[in-house]
């Protein structure tokens, strides 16, 4: 079933906030692109109460044609068409994921480095400390936030991080 108003939005990430509380947490990222803010929200758990840590896996060297595509795309949401020759991405059928390269990992575990919050904040983080990286983040358009901030200095506990 095709997901309505699906696209990809290509911009800077700016501030971050883990959400680390049973129901349906995520991630929350806020974006900068083509002087429009945008917040995505990135499951860190599944609703499934059976299986509720997600599958995950980090590549850091991804070579796929659909890269070059996305690369060439201006800041911004653009919505995607269903089909094969399209962006949308399936990253396990489309080739991007090996299913099996991919771990089932909990959004909230007592320690350093060993839930999805804190490999996803380390990603972030690195995102927003650096100029050249860009983000693509697809899904259901719509996101886009006028009112309030994910992040704040108030909640140094979040993990958030601010970019000026």
């Amino acid at each position: 079933m095709p997901i309505s108003n699906y696209g990809v939005l290509k911009g800077r990430i700016v501030e971050c906030r883990q959400e680390r509380d049973d129901f349906l947490p995520h991630y929350q990222i806020r974006i900068r692109a083509g002087g429009e803010s945008y917040r995505a929200s990135i499951n860190v758990r599944s609703a499934d109460r059976r299986r509720p840590d997600l599958l995950f896996c980090m590549d850091d060297d991804v070579r796929h044609p659909l890269m070059q595509r996305l690369a060439m795309l201006d800041d911004g949401f653009h919505p995607i068409a269903p089909g094969p020759d399209g962006l949308a991405v399936d990253y396990v059928r489309g080739g991007l994921v090996a299913r099996g390269r991919m771990r089932s990992l909990p959004h909230d575990v007592p320690g350093a480095d060993n839930d999805l919050n804190e490999k996803l904040d380390a990603l972030v983080r690195h995102a927003i400390d650096d100029p050249d990286v860009e983000i693509f983040v697809f899904g259901r358009g719509g996101g886009r936030s006028a009112s309030g901030t994910p992040c704040s200095a108030s909640h140094p506990a979040t993990g958030c991080t601010r970019s000026t």
